[in-house]
């Protein structure tokens, strides 16, 4: 009888567990680069990526400046793409920072006039302060936005479809692989990491994440809990960070073997807010504030304790006592 006591306490403790960590409240720290908006993609070895944005007085963008900020030093340094075969080049955005060099970084940049349409590429800035563009071939637009050793990821849109891809190597023509995601009408590649892509796909008009396996060629699906829109926006080291949409409020998310972590700000916990990217304890997005200016953000996201791990390690150990139990019984 106290044996079944015990294992009830201990499965309720770590329900409860589950549930606080399930809604975690972080204190939100704001990165403005000091033009209109700022948005922030990655975060990669205390290292934000994104852009700054300019509006003019219709509210419409006059040009968007590629960023990368120091988060110790807190310091901002422009990036923009500059190719001396391409003069057109008027705006940039820094999507993805590679970990193992933070000195290269891919984005999009857009090319044209007020006279002609724009065109937007996807692009690699080499360690070695080259710009060239990323696209497979037929695309009318493409953009770039993850980075993990030779591997890059993004997506392109080809007769009026848009399609995921994974590029490999150094050719800025070759080594494409489309990524469809099966019966989708749309689908992007958000982040890689190792032998996994991650990314969103449209199904019958339902939002979805996916992640897909580069080895196998296989597509997994996810919707967050509760049946929610869902956006994959990047993966490192197995985490997948996200944003899920809810009343028109979109809530950051780090999802890991199928549990998802959602996360509310000190202060502000209606905050509508981006899930981007996860580095090394660090939360990084964007947000929109109260007067709809678009700003970006990190926090320190808190791991769990070891009295985190023992209580999940004995709510497993009361569920596995509960199931003998109830076998014995019959």
């Amino acid at each position: 009888m106290f044996r079944l006591v015990l294992s009830g306490l201990v499965v309720l403790a770590c329900f409860s567990l589950v549930q606080s960590r399930a809604g975690t409240v972080v204190v939100l720290n704001t990165v403005n680069a000091g033009l209109s908006g700022t948005a922030i993609r990655e975060v990669r070895e205390g290292k934000l990526a994104g852009y700054a944005y300019k509006e003019n007085f219709l509210g419409q963008a006059e040009y968007e400046s590629g960023i990368i900020y120091n988060i110790s030093t807190k310091v901002f340094q422009s990036n923009n793409y500059v190719n001396i075969n391409d003069p057109s080049a008027v705006s940039t955005q820094i999507n993805s920072i590679s970990a193992q060099d933070n000195n290269r970084y891919g984005g999009m940049v857009y090319f044209g006039n007020s006279l002609v349409p724009y065109r937007v590429y996807g692009f690699i800035r080499t360690s070695g302060g080259s710009y060239f563009k990323i696209e497979p071939s037929g695309a009318t637009r493409s953009e770039v936005h993850g980075l993990s050793g030779d591997k890059t990821v993004g997506w392109f849109d080809i007769g009026g479809v848009r399609k995921g891809f994974l590029h490999q190597g150094n050719s800025d023509s070759t080594g494409f692989t489309t990524l469809e995601f099966p019966g989708a009408s749309s689908t992007e590649a958000r982040g890689v990491d190792s032998n996994y892509v991650v990314g969103n796909a449209v199904v019958s008009g339902v939002q979805y994440g996916f992640r897909y396996d580069i080895l196998t060629g296989g597509y997994t699906s996810y919707r967050a809990a509760g049946n929610l829109d869902t956006y994959f926006n990047d993966i490192n080291d197995g985490m997948i960070v996200g944003t899920a949409t809810s009343g028109g409020q979109n809530i950051p998310f780090l999802m890991q073997n199928g549990q998802y972590e959602f996360f509310s700000f000190q202060g502000n916990t209606n905050l509508s807010a981006s899930g981007s990217s996860y580095d090394n304890g660090i939360l990084a997005g964007s947000y929109v504030t109260s007067t709809g200016e678009t700003l970006g953000y990190y926090a320190n996201v808190p791991e769990p304790n070891t009295s985190t791990l023992i209580v999940l390690s004995l709510c497993l150990q009361a569920l596995l006592n509960r199931s003998h139990l109830h076998k014995r019984k019959q």
